[in-house]
């Protein structure tokens, strides 16, 4: 629901509500999930719980302030019924990318799996290599959002000399963004892997690892 409501408010361009719910999310998770662990002792589930409450809080902000009639967009108190139409449209772009993201997945469980089989060493570096990869993706990630809401209304309006301009416009600064944000990271490396308080051979394997992922 959470997903829903925000892909919402970003087709409407308002990814201010989003961010700031996606505060008051995170403060919930984090908060709860040192009371579960380090008060409560509650271990995985003082992790699970918080989690599962932050994310039902967060959707059901958004649910509410999507039923504002000031909204582009908003949700009517209406007799339910099935649209066929516009039902057939989701799936024929929703049932392709499902597919190729559970591949995607699934590809993610072999490799987890293969590593699993090495040892703790090899299983602490690719955790650290994965966590700091996925900071060096974030431009991507933020921009793959912006590109939806941004290029989607373009194709909307029926302007394709738009629909170039843009995609290349923020392809650019997506490129930028990321070679930046990767540089500092792996400039910053050997710092970044003494917080983690790893031992020297994890350490320079995450290193390595890293310097793959990123660099």
């Amino acid at each position: 629901m959470y997903n829903s409501c925000a892909a919402l408010f970003r087709s409407m361009g308002n990814s201010k509500i989003t961010l700031k719910v996606s505060v008051v999310e995170n403060i919930i998770n984090i908060g709860g999930n040192a009371l579960g662990v380090y008060v409560l002792g509650l271990g995985v589930a003082g992790v699970a719980i918080p989690s599962l409450i932050s994310r039902a809080v967060a959707g059901f902000i958004l649910y509410h302030l999507l039923k504002n009639p000031s909204n582009e967009v908003h949700l009517l108190k209406e007799r339910f019924h099935i649209d066929w139409p516009v039902i057939h449209k989701i799936f024929t772009i929703g049932i392709p990318s499902g597919i190729e993201n559970g591949i995607f997945q699934l590809g993610r469980v072999i490799v987890v799996s293969i590593i699993a089989g090495f040892g703790t060493v090899q299983i602490a570096a690719n955790g650290v290599a994965n966590s700091l990869d996925s900071m060096g993706c974030i431009v991507g990630q933020a921009m793959n959002l912006a590109m939806i809401t941004v290029i989607g209304r373009c194709v909307g309006a029926g302007d394709s000399g738009q629909v170039r301009h843009y995609t290349k416009k923020l392809l650019k600064i997506t490129y930028v963004c990321t070679f930046v944000v990767n540089s500092i990271i792996l400039l910053c490396l050997p710092w970044i892997l003494k917080c983690y308080g790893l031992s020297t051979e994890t350490t320079q394997l995450s290193y390595i690892l890293v310097m793959i992922h990123n660099g």
